[in-house]
């Protein structure tokens, strides 16, 4: 098992992503959006491509030791109802990631 740096569109499906003393299994592929579902609007109302507009990430995953994140507390109670977490973010968010050795 190797632990990485990586950015949101780095991650791949059977990373654990560490975040709030959280291990949270990525166990399907991310959904990939813009913003606001087109491009990016400006205030002056023009419409940028993604050049300008980062793109985001929204992982779903299990949370692998929620026993004990309930026990800490460091996330209510009622964001784990369903030992899903969300990992979300955009192309300038970086995660710490365990990943399993890829034989050479």
């Amino acid at each position: 098992m190797q632990t990485l740096n990586l950015t949101t569109p780095q991650l791949h499906p059977g990373d654990i992503v560490l975040e709030h003393g959280m291990r949270v299994l990525l166990d399907r592929p991310a959904r990939v959006y813009h913003p606001d579902g087109q491009g990016c609007y400006w205030p002056d109302g023009t419409i940028t491509d993604h050049e300008y507009c980062l793109l985001g990430y929204s992982w779903l995953g299990t949370v692998l030791n929620v026993d004990e994140v309930r026990a800490a507390r460091v996330v209510p109670m009622s964001f784990l109802a369903y030992n899903v977490w969300n990992v979300q973010g955009n192309e300038l968010a970086h995660w710490i990631v365990e990943r399993e050795d890829t034989p050479s």
